[in-house]
This record gives C-alpha cells, sequence and structure tokens, in this order.
C-alpha cells in the first residue's frame, strides 16, 4: 500500500522550542502543506533551562528566520555575548567564543604556546575584549585581530520566543487552548481535543508540551536540576560576558542584559527538569522537541545548542509521507549522538568519574595536548581548549614539531601576535557605549 503524501503538521506548545519549530517550519514547508501552532498555556515553564546565553550559530539561524540584529536588538533585552567567565573547581577562566588561532608550520597554535610556556588566553580575541568589557562587531575582509572575535548573545528565552511568535507568517495557523484528550493507537498520535471542544488533527505532531508520550521512547539519565531566576535593573556597565559560580549546590550564574541584569540560580529549589535525554525522540507520527527529549543542563550553552541543531534536523527531515519511519531514524540518531557529545563537555567540568569517552580526550590533551574530537560535536576544538586548561589540564608534552621553529623567531612572533590583539582590545569602546550607539543608529535608520 503506498503511503499517503504528508499535508499537516501541528506544533504543540508556544515556548521557546515551540516558536522556534515554527518559524523554520514556515519557511520550508511547501505552500500546499498546513501548519498548525497550538499555544497550550504552561508550555514556557521550563524554558529558563534553556538558559541565557547562545553560541555565534544563533547569529545565522535567527537571520535565517527573517530576525537579524536590526530586529532583534531594538525589540528585546538583547546584548553581545562573548562568553562564560567561570569561577568553578577553584579556578577562573573566560570560555570565549572564538575561531582557531592560526596553525603553523603544520602546528597547533596552543603547542606553540606551551612551548613559550605562554598563556593560550592571550592570544584570543575574544578573551581580551572580554577582560576590559569591550566590544565591537568583527570587520569584513580585514587582516586585523577584531577580525577574529567571535560573539553570540545573552538573551531571555521568553522575548525571544514572543519575537518569533510576532515573526510567523499568515500562513500559520495560530490556536490556543488547554488539552482536554488525546486520540491515539499504537504509535500514532490521530488527535488532539481541547477543551473548548476543538480537535486538532495532522499527518506530523511535533510536542514541545508534553501532550503524549509514546510507548517505548525510554530515556537515559533521570537526575534531577531544579533552579529559580530573577532579574534586577541594570546598575553600571553592561558586560560582554555571564559570569558562572560553582556553589556548595549547584552554581549561579549572571548574564547582563540591556535594562538588567538576570540571575539563575541551580540549587535545591525551584522549578525542576528532569536531566538527560529521550532514547527515541521520534516515535510514529509524533516527535518529542524541545527539554522534553533532550534535559541539558544550563551550565553550558548546550540547550540552545541542541535546540537550534535539532530545529536544522527537523527542517532537513521533513517527511514527504506520512510513513516516516526513515526519517524518525535518523532524526533519532542524530539527537542521541549531539546530546552525548554535549553532555561530555559537561562532565568535563568534573575532576573525577569521567565516562571512557571522555577519559579518552582528557588523556589525550594532558599526554600531549592533542585535541580529540568526534564527528560532528557540538563543542568545537578550541571550546575543548579553553575548557581543559580553564580546568588546570597541563598538557606533560608537546608536539615536536613544535620545536623545529627557533626559539628567537617563535617569542618575536608570539609576542607580535600577543601585542597586536592588546593594542586592538584597547581601542575597542565599552559594551555599553558600542550597544547604546548601536540602538541609536537602528532606531533612527528604522524610522
Amino acid at each position: 500500500m503506498v503511503p499517503a503524501p504528508l499535508t499537516s503538521i501541528a506544533i504543540l506548545g508556544g515556548g521557546l522550542a515551540g516558536a522556534f519549530a515554527a518559524a523554520r517550519l514556515a519557511r520550508s514547508l511547501p505552500d500546499d502543506m498546513t501548519l498548525t501552532l497550538v499555544d497550550v498555556p504552561g508550555a514556557e515553564a521550563k524554558d529558563l533551562f534553556f538558559g541565557t546565553v547562545t553560541t555565534p550559530a544563533a547569529y545565522n539561524v535567527m537571520l535565517a528566520l527573517g530576525l537579524g540584529e536590526p530586529e532583534v536588538l531594538p525589540q528585546t533585552d538583547t546584548t553581545f555575548s562573548l562568553g562564560t567567565q567561570y569561577s568553578w573547581a577553584g579556578r577562573e577562566w573566560v570560555q570565549a567564543f572564538h575561531q582557531p588561532l592560526p596553525v603553523m608550520a603544520g602546528v597547533q597554535f596552543h603547542q606553540y604556546a606551551a612551548r613559550a610556556r605562554q598563556d593560550y588566553a592571550d592570544f584570543v580575541m575574544s578573551v581580551a575584549a572580554a577582560r576590559r568589557g569591550a566590544f565591537a562587531h568583527p570587520p569584513e575582509g580585514q587582516k586585523t585581530p577584531l577580525a577574529e572575535l567571535e560573539y553570540g548573545y545573552h538573551f531571555l528565552p521568553a522575548q525571544w520566543a514572543k519575537l518569533l511568535h510576532d515573526a510567523l507568517p499568515a500562513r500559520v495557523e495560530r490556536v490556543a487552548g488547554e488539552v482536554a484528550s488525546v486520540d491515539t493507537e499504537g504509535e500514532t498520535l490521530r488527535s488532539v481535543k481541547l477543551e473548548d471542544g476543538r480537535t486538532i488533527e495532522a499527518d506530523l505532531f511535533i510536542d514541545a508540551a508534553g501532550v503524549w508520550s509514546a510507548p517505548g521512547s525510554g530515556w537515559t539519565g533521570g537526575s534531577m536540576i531544579y533552579a529559580e531566576e530573577s532579574l534586577t535593573p541594570a546598575q553600571g556597565p553592561v558586560g560582554v560576558v555571564r559570569t558562572l559560580q560553582q556553589l556548595d549546590y549547584g552554581w549561579s550564574a549572571t548574564t547582563p542584559l540591556r535594562t538588567g541584569t538576570h540571575t539563575l540560580t541551580a540549587s535545591k529549589s525551584g522549578e525542576g527538569l528532569k536531566l538527560g535525554r529521550s532514547d527515541r525522540a521520534w516515535i510514529g507520527n509524533v516527535l518529542s522537541f524541545g527539554l522534553l527529549a533532550t534535559g541539558a543542563d544550563p551550565l553550558t550553552t548546550a540547550p540552545m545548542t541542541l535546540l537550534m541543531r535539532n530545529v536544522e534536523s527537523l527542517a532537513e527531515l521533513i517527511p514527504f509521507t506520512t510513513d516516516m519511519r526513515v526519517e524518525a531514524r535518523e532524526y533519532n540518531r542524530r539527537h542521541r549522538d549531539d546530546f552525548d557529545h554535549a553532555h561530555l563537555f559537561e562532565r568535563a567540568f568534573g575532576t573525577e568519574g569521567y565516562p571512557d569517552r571522555l577519559a579518552h580526550k582528557i588523556e589525550q590533551f594532558e599526554s600531549r595536548g592533542a585535541l580529540v574530537q568526534y564527528d560532528l560535536e557540538p563543542f568545537e576544538a578550541q571550546d575543548w581548549l579553553l575548557l581543559h586548561l580553564g580546568m588546570g589540564r597541563i598538557p606533560k608534552a608537546r608536539d615536536v614539531l613544535a620545536d623545529r621553529v627557533p626559539d628567537a623567531q617563535l617569542h618575536s612572533q608570539l609576542a607580535t601576535m600577543r601585542r597586536a590583539v592588546e593594542t586592538v582590545a584597547a581601542k575597542l569602546p565599552p559594551a555599553k557605549v558600542y550597544h547604546d550607539g548601536l540602538l541609536r543608529y537602528l532606531g533612527k535608520r528604522n524610522a
């Protein structure tokens, strides 16, 4: 029997995950396919666990949804982020976003820094700017250390969800209401009935509200994280990094926003989230989406990174027919691999009890400075490098090829690079001055 073509998709949940899915699919589905967004009250309750920092990938993700910085910055409290300042395990470092530093004579840069006994972070433009609380956009087509600066965003999930909702095209049918019941058969969700009597039918349901859990989904993990958040009016300069401090139990992070400072504290009380991942996020015609399928600790940028990757996987794997088993298998593979790789990065903040794949990474770095990368990891080699160094992992040996450069030449090159970074950083405006000036410019342009 030939399966019927896929003609309709319904997204259940109006929080950040549902908003991202709706915005992305609205721009990629065929015109003859219907798309419904059901705003289920309370779906946004756990959105605080997406955290308040995105990686640089958010720029292109939002731009593809028709929301560039001229739209995002004036309408929200979003500010530029160069990363996170960690106070963790008795150490402090800036986990900055940055491009890989140059490979010289076939040898990675950190090997030369180790040979010269110099701090790798001193050569990272984002770190130098973060230390000064300064910011400017990296110029295009110019050979300057500033061109190597990478940045993400400090944001509030509720504001971005509203921004995405408001930007949805007319093709998205918007419905709001409590779910009263579901009509299921095996692994198939046939329809959702709302309390006002309306019935939502679709060929594919994307569940970001916990409406129905298909049998056999499984779960890897199981511990809980609890968190509380607060927002206080801005006082003093706006920073360019989130600051996160380890506590006796959990951690506390403060994020500088345009009009205030957001504090998120992971402790023993507050809203709760089950950490871990679903073994099969897509079963039958239901895709469990967002934090329901991927519970990552916002200690790192993993929650938003995984959401953006899942959105792209969804857009790439929209089924052609109602037989969606092939697409579900591939989505589930990506979903598992992405989470498991991101979870290794989180576990690397520990000092013992490493799983085998993480133990291998750490062993290779500590023994010879090698940066092991598994296929398509969410965190890149330079992220791992700063984390290893930040946690005090120092290689016992280095690449012998780094010794081919004469001492005088190496120290001269490193001094020139470090001086160039420091000179540019010293000329950058304070982040608040730059941000306020940009907003004034955008206001005049949009007037």
